[in-house]
């Protein structure tokens, strides 16, 4: 119906849900032939890291409809006044090497599942329109969705768990399964998947002893953060700021497994770290894989384990269009949801969509906070025992008392420290 109606009329939707939703929507309209149609998000997931960096906030809108629809005609207006944004999507092509132990396994029903489609033809292709990554958080990404929630709390919560795993049971260096790391030729970028139509261009140099590479998409992961602009204060020679419409692809490698966890977790924790450094700013990329490995793989936050695997292609696909809000949000502070507070002049006999006070929906907020970091301390803890008894945990067996608690009271001070700016910031913005 899109692709048929008159030319004059505009049309802009809108995707309300996760970055799950939104790719979905943009493969749609694609199908169709509508890459033209500008979307927006109403953001119901767990990250909504599209949601964030197009400014339509990292938590629902709350109220959601308000009275006599208020709230909801807001959010139309913002709509149509939002600014056309381009978007680029991108290839990702995943090939295995020959041999009948070579396959993809996916998570289905909170269980692995054996793609046997992809593993039978031994390539799965997928689009991008976040980012993909290589090693430590594309395995907490699948093991998480093993143990997904029902809530957007509960969710990061797991997503903490896992991450403070990785500080007793490090996840291998992306040395042990990345053999290079090279650019592709632009003329050769968009051809198809065979390797002699692919012709490399030049081998970089990330840091092998990380524990994953990334390659992102747009100015925000793991929830929130802008790992590209913030954790890489120090400007370096032919790299500038991301952009999600220039045709190139950023890739960062991540040092630490904690942190890793933590970033995704909260959004927040890790704000400060030096564990992540830029490799380059390039529109295509190729890397290899030693022989007999097992390598997880998330795109877009969909992880996949793949087994003696052989390369990963990642290209430019195709355009769309986003819509980028540049106003304040009704009740949203900086992610921080916040029912708007009347205006003293307005005439007191019109209905206020604000049923909470800024300043108790503030305490709630925290406390829920506090709440939650509680919960993450008992989980940490828990995940410590079982690591500690676990066969698989050589390297954990072998740390003293004294190094396990300083690791513990550490995390508990990083959570704490954090906890306390976040409460102080969003006490100075209300």
């Amino acid at each position: 119906r899109m692709k048929h109606m008159d030319p004059k009329c505009e049309v802009r939707v809108v995707a309300c849900g996760g970055d799950g939703t939104v790719k979905w929507v943009i493969s749609e309209l694609e199908i169709v032939d509508c890459r033209d149609v500008p979307i927006g998000v109403i953001p119901f997931g767990t990250g909504n890291d599209m949601a964030r960096c197009l400014g339509w906030g990292g938590y629902p809108p709350n109220p959601l409809i308000g009275k006599n629809l208020s709230a909801i005609r807001k959010r139309v207006k913002l709509v149509l006044e939002s600014k056309i944004q381009p978007l680029d999507v991108w290839k990702v092509v995943i090939k295995l090497k020959e041999g009948n132990d070579s396959k993809f396994v996916e998570v289905k029903k909170g269980k692995e599942t054996l793609n046997t489609g992809a593993t039978s033809e031994g390539v799965m292709v997928q689009s991008m329109i976040n980012y993909t990554s290589i090693g430590a958080d594309a395995k907490i990404i699948f093991k998480f969705e093993q143990n997904r929630q029902n809530t957007q709390v509960g969710n990061k919560m797991m997503y903490a768990a896992l991450g403070g795993g990785q500080t007793f049971v490090p996840p291998p260096q992306i040395k042990k399964f990345i053999q290079s790391l090279y650019t592709v030729d632009n003329e050769t970028s968009d051809k198809g998947k065979n390797e002699g139509e692919i012709k490399l261009s030049k081998k970089l140099e990330p840091n092998m002893g990380a524990r994953a590479l990334v390659f992102s998409n747009i100015p925000s992961y793991g929830g929130g953060q802008d790992i590209w602009k913030v954790l890489n204060k120090k400007k370096q020679k032919g790299l500038r700021a991301q952009q999600f419409g220039d045709g190139l692809l950023e890739s960062m490698t991540l040092a630490s497994a904690r942190d890793i966890g933590l970033m995704v977790a909260t959004g927040g924790l890790s704000r400060e770290i030096s564990g992540i450094k830029r490799v380059a700013q390039e529109a295509a990329y190729r890397v290899t894989f030693v022989t007999d490995n097992k390598v997880y793989i998330q795109v877009d936050g969909e992880g996949i384990k793949v087994v003696n695997g052989d390369s990963v292609t990642i290209t430019k696909y195709y355009q769309v269009n986003m819509l980028l809000n540049q106003r304040d949000l009704p009740g949203n502070v900086n992610g921080v949801e916040i029912p708007t507070i009347a205006n003293e002049n307005e005439d007191s006999t019109k209905t206020n969509d604000m049923e909470t006070p800024a300043s108790e929906n503030l305490e709630i907020t925290v406390e829920e906070q506090r709440k939650t970091i509680e919960k993450l301390k008992k989980r940490i803890e828990e995940l410590e025992n079982t690591v500690i008894q676990s066969d698989e945990s050589k390297m954990a067996s072998k740390m003293s008392d004294s190094e396990k608690k300083e690791e513990l009271e550490q995390l508990e001070k990083d959570v704490e420290v954090t906890l306390k700016e976040e409460e102080d910031e969003e006490i100075k913005q209300t």
